[in-house]
């Protein structure tokens, strides 16, 4: 079933083409889609139907909505075409959108959360996401206690906070967007070191360690989307 925010399209009269192209320094996914929609008893039914999808794709183009081409899935991006061509004697009509997505991945539209209690340098837990690729992480580490240099690491790559959150401090890292902000505002992007932790397809492993001097309490919360590419 394909939808656009809440426009269902006819299931058996969608055609989807889906291709990888690089636009505008960027791998992205550039989807046709092409739909009939027929067998209105009024004209004014079609109308609306065609109204509808018109403010969906508005809402799209605003990030306010999503493409989903998969159950549980979604892309977002923008219109590059969009085409309708109404048979009003028919009370029929085709449509052609031409959809550039801003990356080239699916995502889950179910968040994942963990949370974790932290207790002591080395803690682990083990997290699953059921896509086919590298899914990425927002980590939320609150302390409750001196935290010097805390590091988050996936195994493979390992992030570093090269100062020390003292009782109180936040920091939230996203590894989508590549950015690190302290108590929600400060940007501390500069004082991080290593690479940001990614989430493999099945189960990754995340360690929190810091070091010597820290309290090592606090608390670690984990959010993420299932990620196909």
């Amino acid at each position: 079933m394909v939808t656009l925010g809440s426009f269902t399209f006819p299931e058996k009269r969608t055609f989807v083409q889906v291709r990888t192209r690089n636009v505008l320094s960027r791998v992205r996914k550039e989807i046709n889609l092409y739909t009939l929609l027929i067998r209105y008893s009024e004209l004014e039914q079609l109308e609306a139907d065609l109204e509808a999808l018109e403010g969906q794709l508005e809402k799209f183009d605003r990030r306010e909505a999503t493409l989903s081409l998969h159950e549980g899935r979604y892309y977002t991006g923008w219109r590059r075409d969009f085409q309708r061509f109404v048979e009003s004697r028919h009370r029929a009509a085709s449509v052609h959108l031409l959809i550039l997505t801003d990356d080239r991945f699916e995502r889950s539209i179910e968040e994942h959360q963990e949370n974790v209690t932290l207790t002591a340098s080395g803690q682990s837990v083990v997290v699953s996401q059921s896509g086919n690729g590298l899914a990425f992480a927002k980590f939320l580490l609150s302390a409750t206690g001196s935290l010097v240099q805390p590091q988050i690491s996936d195994g493979p790559r390992s992030l570093v906070f090269q100062e020390t959150l003292e009782a109180g401090d936040t920091l939230e890292i996203d590894s989508d967007r590549r950015t690190a902000v302290r108590n929600g505002t400060e940007s501390v992007l500069s004082l991080m070191s290593g690479d940001f932790p990614l989430l493999s397809p099945g189960e990754t492993t995340l360690t929190y360690t810091d070091c010597a001097g820290s309290s090592h309490s606090g608390t670690l919360q984990i959010t993420y989307r299932d990620l196909w590419v």
